[in-house]
């Protein structure tokens, strides 16, 4: 059995981000249309617990599993930026 995950997804926290839902509500339903089945919100450099708990409980309704991540970048020794996922 396949499941269609997307762990790189951004909420309204991560403010420079060019995706942008209009609603939490519309971040779920995007997801339900798409077939995820888990999904987790890794904004850069920020974790709110209360994002998470309204999106968890949010996402349930549509049988989606939130995971809580968080994003950062780093560089390298050549200065090249990589960007890294913590699902916690």
């Amino acid at each position: 059995m396949k499941v269609k995950i997307d762990l790189h997804l951004h909420s309204k926290i991560s403010r420079n981000d060019p995706i942008h839902w209009d609603s939490d509500y519309d971040s779920i339903s995007r997801l339900k249309n798409e077939g995820i089945k888990i999904a987790a919100f890794s904004d850069h450099y920020s974790f709110s617990v209360e994002f998470y708990l309204e999106i968890k409980k949010l996402a349930a309704t549509a049988g989606i599993l939130i995971l809580p991540a968080i994003e950062i970048n780093v560089l390298n020794s050549n200065q090249k930026k990589a960007d890294i996922i913590f699902i916690c």
